[in-house]
């Protein structure tokens, strides 16, 4: 059999066999290539926009009507595209059925976009035909640390004679940032400002005035964008509000009020805020209070810093009471807005926190480690108001606040038992007050240590203890001064563990 005549054979068996039209069917399946463009998502942000997919032809083919194509995200789809304005063929947003346009487009399950062809005539695809997904929102805040993938699969009504297949099906289509605006709690370099219960600053919204600040800067450009700018990222659905700075002031003690007075962003001219959020006044001790600064507009090209400046203080000649509120004010930035269920929306976050204030009673507290009123020891016991400081402090450094009060002592006896307490009568500033225990209440056949607490700053105390008091020679005399303990030390420590 010559060279033609075996051809001839081979075709005639490939064709009794339906091979021939198996490879020409086959032929016609559609064969995609698929990119990327990748975006930057704030990994708090739970409707965020994913970057691009871009589907290409390879080689030309027909998809049948009843296929479908399916691109799974690896997070929660929050949102539907739209047909005629989300995919896109060759740069043109599609008109159902045409070129490579799917007729339909669904989110199936959590995850899925469904790309539907159901029309009964074939959709046949050129080589080098491109389709776009885009606007895409999905839920960063749910997928760790990322990347965002999606991951493209055909499903053909005639998969024998119609493929559809995916040379690169799995592409990167975001990026997690997080913190997305990590914020320094107090401002770098800042301490805690420190606030006196009797002498409180005055509350002002004044711009400069401000006793704390924090400062935030955006991790990468979009991090801030007004809703015009987010509704650019996807508008399906749009998005009424811009991304917000949030502050979050508790620890606050009731009477106080706190005031934003600035927010600046330094040399960046492309970042502003609305107007500034209202003094508010703490009527219940402790209670949160929110702050919200609204983007107006953003530079979303480039990372953008800003300063948030605060007053915290109390009506003009508004004292707090003793025994209120005490121990930090605490600050923590976050970005939002949080939980409003709708496009735009956050999960609960922190960029940042930290003290940013701290409350201390204006009270002084003394350690007197050995006192006697026993065996014919007795105790005299001098107490010095040295709020009244001026003629050492002014007019070159600030004085002390000048106080009247009392001081508690408090008696443990050495032994055991019940504690014995006594009250000074009224020492004004710049003065002192002096006792014996043999001629105080309660202090009688007392030893042990005593634990003193005046009421104002700025107290100290000189203990003296003789052996023998009231006669004509004592027999030992020892004096010393008494230990203070610095306000709010009492947590167990380093220092106290060392005993000292």
């Amino acid at each position: 059999m010559n060279q033609l005549k075996k051809i001839l054979f081979a075709l005639a068996v490939m064709v009794s066999l339906g091979l021939v039209g198996a490879v020409s069917a086959y032929a016609q399946g559609v064969s995609f290539t698929s990119t990327s463009l990748p975006r930057q998502l704030r990994g708090e942000g739970k409707t965020e926009a994913a970057g691009e997919v871009v589907l290409t032809v390879l080689g030309g083919g027909t998809i049948i009507a009843g296929s479908s194509v399916d691109i799974v995200y690896s997070t929660k789809i929050v949102n539907t595209p739209a047909l005629t304005t989300n995919i896109f063929a060759g740069g043109v947003a599609c008109t159902a059925g045409t070129g490579v346009c799917p007729d339909a487009v669904a989110v199936v399950g959590d995850f899925t976009l469904r790309l539907s062809y159901t029309v009964t005539d074939a959709a046949s695809f050129t080589a080098g035909s491109t389709l776009t997904i885009a606007e895409v929102r999905v839920d960063a805040s749910a997928a760790g640390t990322g990347p965002i993938t999606a991951t493209m699969s055909g499903s053909s009504a005639a998969p024998g004679t119609n493929p559809i297949s995916f040379t690169d099906p799995r592409r990167d289509v975001g990026v997690i940032v997080k913190p997305s605006l990590p914020a320094k709690v107090p401002k770098k370099d800042d301490v805690a400002f420190p606030i006196l219960t009797c002498a409180p600053p005055v509350s002002s919204t004044a711009a400069g005035s401000f006793n704390f600040r924090l400062t935030a800067e955006e991790a990468f450009g979009a991090a801030l964008a007004t809703a015009l700018q987010e509704a650019g990222f996807s508008d399906t659905p749009a998005p009424t509000l811009g991304t917000s700075v949030i502050v979050v002031l508790s620890g606050i003690p009731k009477d106080f009020i706190v005031a934003p007075v600035d927010i600046t962003t330094g040399t960046t001219v492309g970042l502003t805020f609305g107007a500034l959020p209202g003094a508010v006044t703490q009527t219940v001790a402790g209670v949160d209070i929110t702050f919200v600064f609204t983007v107006t507009a953003s530079d979303t090209a480039s990372a953008e810093k800003l300063e948030i400046r605060f007053n915290v203080g109390t009506k003009s000649g508004v004292a707090v009471a003793q025994g209120g509120l005490t121990g930090d004010i605490k600050a923590t930035v976050k970005i939002g807005l949080i939980g409003t269920g709708t496009i735009l929306d956050f999960a609960e976050n922190e960029q940042g926190s930290g003290t940013v204030a701290t409350v201390s009673e204006c009270v002084t507290r003394l350690l007197m480690p050995w006192a006697a009123n026993i065996f014919g020891y007795d105790t005299g016991i001098v107490f010095a108001n040295t709020s009244e400081d001026d003629a050492v402090f002014k007019p070159n450094a600030a004085s002390a606040t000048a106080q009247t009060g009392t001081c508690v002592l408090v008696g443990y006896p050495a032994a055991g038992g019940t504690t014995v307490s006594f009250t000074t009568p009224t020492v004004p500033a710049g003065q002192s007050q002096a006792l014996v225990l043999s001629g105080t209440a309660g202090f009688s056949g007392f030893s042990g240590h005593i634990l003193s607490v005046c009421n104002f700053l700025n107290a100290h105390a000189f203990v003296f203890l003789i052996d023998g008091f009231g006669a004509a020679a004592p027999r030992v005399a020892e004096g010393y001064v008494a230990n203070v303990i610095p306000n709010a030390s009492r947590v167990f420590a380093v220092g106290e563990a060392l005993g000292h």
